[in-house]
C-alpha cells in the first residue's frame, strides 16, 4: 500500500516536471489530500518532507536523462523543473555526491584494448556520443562567456548609467485647494510623460509613486541622483472655467540649473496641443532625436471630446493610486470602471477609454477580487475594441499580451508586447512583461536584460531593487544581485528587510532564495 502511494505521487509529479511552481500545495491538491497531511503521512513513509520528495524525483528524473540524452545539464535542470542551473547543480551534487558535468563525464569500466579497426560498435558509438557532448559543451561556452561578459558589462549598478538624455518628470501641482482638482494637474503630467515616452532617443523615468516629491525638501540635484536622471520637468497648473495656466521648467540635475522654462495660457481647448508642444520642445532641449513616426504619435489626438476626456483622467488617476497603494480597495476599481464608463458614453471611439477597462478587469483577477470565469476574455475584448479606433495604441497591445502569456500563448505574447515597445520605448511595464515571458521560455539572457530595462524606466524602488537581486542570482550573477540588494538599503535603510533577503539569497547558492 505505501509503495503504491509514493509510486501515485511520484506520477503526479513527473506529469509536472517541467514546472517550476509545481510543489507541496499542488502536489497535495491532486493527491486529494490536504497539505498537512500529505506532509505527516511521507514523514511516517520516507521520513522526508513534501519539498523534499518532489526534490528528489526531480533529481532522479535528472540523472536519468544526463546518462542517456545529449542535452546540457542546463537544459535539463529546466527539463526537470529547476528555475536555476546553480541550484539545480548544488541540488545534484549534495544528493549524488558528484556535479552533473561529472557523472556524464566518469570513464567506463575498463575493456579491453583493441586496434582501431577491430573496436566494437558499441564503443565508436560511446566516443561518438561524448563527442557530440564534447563539441556541445565548446558550443555552449562559446555562446555564454559571452553573453555572460555583456551581461556584467552591460549591467551595471543603475546609479553608473550613462543619463545624458534622461528625464523624469516630477508631479504637477495644482494651485488651487480644491482637492477634487488635483487629478486636473495629475493627467496633465501624465501626458506630458506619455508623449516623451514616445521618442526612443530619450530615456523617461515613469512616475510609479507620483506624490513621492510633491511636498519634498530634496533638491533637484538630491532627486536627479536618486531617479539617476540627467534633466528633471517641474510644473504646476491653474484651470478657471475654460482657461488654464501651465507653468514648466525643465532642470539640469548635475547642477540645478535651468535649461527651459515657459507659462502658457491657453483655452481648455487647446490641451492636446499643449501637451504635444511640450513634449517636443523639452525633447529638443535634450537634443533628442524625433523620427517623423514619433512626432506623428505624439501629436495624434486621444479624443475631441474634452468632457470624455476629463473622465478619462478621473479614472486614471483612481486605477494609479489603487496600483500604487498599500492598501487596495475594490470600491476604487468600481470608480475607475465607473468614470471609463461615462467617458465611452461620451465618445464610443475613445480607445484609452478601453484600455482602462481592460485594465480595471486585469487588476479585478490579479488581486483575486470578482474573480470570474471571464476575466480574461472581457481584458482581450477591450484592448481589441480600442485597437479598432486606434491601432497605434500600445496601451491595448501590452493588455492583448498580458492576456496570451496568462493563458500560456507565450509567442503571440511576445509579438503583441514587441509592438507595445515599438510603439512606446520607454515602456517599462512592456520590458517587465518581456521579462517574465522569457522566464517562462528559460531565457535568462532576455530576463534579466528587459527587467533591468524597465528598471532604468522606473521610479527607484527598493523593492524592484530587491526582485532584480532575486533574478541575477538565480540565474547565477550572485556577486552583482549583491550589489543590487546594498542599493536597495542605501534607499530605504531597512537593514531588517535586508538581512532578510540577503539570508534568502544565501541559501539560494545552496537551495532555496526567499523573498523578503
Amino acid at each position: 500500500m505505501q509503495v503504491e502511494f509514493i509510486q501515485k505521487l511520484t506520477n503526479i509529479v513527473e506529469a509536472n516536471l517541467a514546472n517550476d511552481k509545481f510543489g507541496t500545495e499542488e502536489l497535495a491538491k491532486e493527491a486529494g489530500m490536504s497539505r498537512s497531511s500529505l506532509n505527516r503521512k511521507l514523514k511516517i513513509i520516507s521520513n522526508q518532507n513534501v519539498s523534499q520528495f518532489i526534490r528528489e524525483v526531480r533529481l532522479k528524473k535528472a540523472k536519468e536523462l544526463l546518462l542517456n540524452e545529449d542535452a546540457t545539464a542546463a537544459e535539463i535542470s529546466y527539463r526537470v523543473g529547476f528555475g536555476s542551473p546553480t541550484y539545480f547543480n548544488n541540488c545534484f551534487r549534495e544528493y549524488f555526491g558528484v556535479a552533473p558535468g561529472e557523472l556524464r563525464n566518469r570513464e567506463p569500466e575498463s575493456e579491453p584494448v583493441n586496434k582501431p579497426e577491430e573496436q566494437p560498435v558499441e564503443h565508436i558509438l560511446i566516443k561518438s556520443k561524448r563527442t557530440k557532448i564534447l563539441i556541445g559543451l565548446v558550443v555552449l561556452l562559446i555562446i555564454l562567456i559571452p553573453v555572460s561578459v555583456f551581461i556584467t558589462n552591460k549591467i551595471t549598478l543603475l546609479k553608473d548609467t550613462i543619463k545624458d538624455k534622461s528625464i523624469a518628470v516630477i508631479s504637477f501641482k495644482y494651485l488651487s485647494d480644491e482637492a477634487d482638482k488635483q487629478y486636473l494637474a495629475h493627467g496633465m503630467m501624465d501626458a506630458i510623460l506619455a508623449n516623451l515616452s514616445k521618442v526612443k532617443d530619450l530615456r523617461v523615468v515613469s512616475n510609479t509613486n507620483s506624490d513621492q516629491y510633491k511636498e519634498s525638501n530634496k533638491s533637484a540635484g538630491e532627486i536627479g541622483r536618486l531617479e539617476n536622471v540627467a534633466y528633471l520637468l517641474t510644473g504646476s497648473l491653474q484651470k478657471n472655467d475654460n482657461q488654464f495656466r501651465l507653468i514648466l521648467q525643465l532642470i539640469k540635475t548635475s547642477n540645478e540649473s535651468n535649461v527651459w522654462s515657459e507659462v502658457f495660457d491657453r483655452d481648455w481647448n487647446d490641451v492636446f496641443s499643449v501637451q504635444s508642444e511640450v513634449a517636443e520642445t523639452v525633447a529638443r532641449q535634450l537634443q533628442a532625436i524625433i523620427t517623423p513616426q514619433e512626432q506623428q504619435l505624439i501629436r495624434k489626438t486621444p479624443t475631441s471630446n474634452l468632457t470624455a476626456y476629463d473622465f478619462y483622467e478621473r479614472g486614471i488617476d483612481v486605477l494609479e493610486k489603487y496600483e500604487n497603494g498599500n492598501k487596495r480597495d475594490s470600491i476604487d476599481l468600481k470608480k475607475a470602471q465607473q468614470h471609463f464608463q461615462k467617458a465611452l458614453e461620451l465618445d464610443s471611439t475613445f480607445a484609452l477609454a478601453y484600455t482602462g477597462l481592460a485594465a480595471v478587469c486585469y487588476l479585478k483577477y490579479y488581486w483575486k477580487n470578482f474573480m470570474s470565469e471571464t476575466f480574461m476574455d472581457s481584458v482581450l475584448i477591450y484592448a481589441n475594441k480600442a485597437l479598432v479606433f486606434d491601432p497605434q495604441c500600445a496601451e491595448a497591445y501590452l493588455y492583448r499580451s498580458r492576456v496570451y502569456n496568462q493563458t500560456s500563448k507565450k509567442t503571440e505574447a511576445l509579438k503583441e508586447v514587441d509592438k507595445a515597445i515599438q510603439l512606446n520605448p520607454n515602456y517599462y511595464k512592456a520590458y517587465m512583461l518581456r521579462s517574465a515571458i522569457f522566464r517562462y521560455e528559460q531565457d535568462y539572457f532576455g530576463v534579466i536584460s528587459n527587467y533591468y530595462e524597465a528598471m532604468l524606466r522606473i521610479h527607484a524602488s527598493p523593492d524592484y531593487l530587491r526582485v532584480f537581486c532575486n533574478i541575477l542570482v538565480n540565474s547565477g550573477y550572485s556577486d552583482l544581485g549583491r550589489k543590487y540588494l546594498q542599493q536597495a538599503l542605501e534607499l530605504d535603510g531597512d537593514s531588517a528587510s535586508h538581512l532578510r533577503w540577503l539570508a534568502g539569497c544565501d541559501s539560494e547558492l545552496s537551495g532555496n532564495c526567499k523573498t523578503g
